[in-house]
């Protein structure tokens, strides 16, 4: 009887130790309450969210109407909370950090991006990355490529080390100082080789041709399109003019 009472005792101990392992990210909060870090991550980007839909409300709105001002981007009230999550360990929190741009401190957010990329190196919830690095981050800055490139001999993810030099070489490329055109291209080429799918495959040849052949001081490539009229035009019956091509859209 008694080791059956010693059984029976050990069972339901054991059930809370295994509960409390699947709880990722549990933190001790001031009041002694455990905070579960991903769901105050998940009420803060719904706040934040809305605060966003609000903002862009009132922008719709002033240039609508023509009156009135925008308000300031709400990022940057929002960033002190998500970076003592991040500061926590929170994934999500982490990742905003390193793409937040709202106050202008480059060096902050680099420290972020070199932490998401040095600790989740081989986790396929950074695969996100990849499709901001090329655009959001300043190229010339010698952290930026240091840590991609770090980034892409560490990961041994194989499609995560095609992605980062892929999103490197479009952002050299797209750069248009000659040095860094040249290091993006070396960078590019051998992955129109490459067989498996990776982020930014897609990519890759447009960026070689506008590397090799939009450059500034070059002959621009001859196309052929429709006027207006309906009548064909070819940029080849320009050549010794000055002639200005205006490419525009919505989004």
């Amino acid at each position: 009887m008694k080791l059956k009472t010693t059984l029976l005792f050990l069972i339901p101990l054991s059930l809370g130790l295994v509960a409390y392992a699947q709880d990722e990210h549990p933190t001790e909060h001031p009041t002694g309450k455990v905070v579960d870090l991903d769901a105050a991550f998940e009420a803060l980007d719904a706040e934040f969210e809305q605060a966003a839909n609000e903002w862009s409300a009132i922008r719709r709105k002033v240039y609508e109407e023509g009156t009135g001002e925008v308000p300031e981007w709400p990022a940057a009230a929002f960033r002190p909370r998500f970076m003592k999550l991040a500061d926590q360990g929170q994934f999500d929190s982490i990742m905003w950090m390193a793409k937040d741009d709202s106050t202008g401190d480059i060096p902050a957010q680099m420290g972020y991006l070199e932490r998401l990329l040095t600790e989740y190196a081989n986790d396929e919830r950074i695969e996100n990355m990849f499709f901001v690095l090329h655009w959001m981050y300043p190229v010339e800055t010698p952290d930026f490529q240091r840590i991609v490139a770090d980034f892409a001999a560490r990961t041994e993810v194989e499609s995560f080390q095609h992605g980062a030099n892929a999103a490197l070489g479009l952002a050299l490329v797209s750069s248009e100082t000659k040095p860094n055109v040249a290091k993006g291209l070396a960078l590019l080429k051998p992955l129109v080789r490459v067989k498996v799918d990776f982020p930014l495959s897609n990519e890759v040849a447009s960026s070689i041709f506008v590397g090799e052949n939009l450059q500034i001081g070059m002959v621009a490539p001859n196309f052929e399109a429709v006027d207006v009229d309906g009548d064909p035009i070819s940029l080849a019956e320009y050549r010794g003019k000055v002639t200005v091509v205006d490419f525009w859209g919505f989004w």
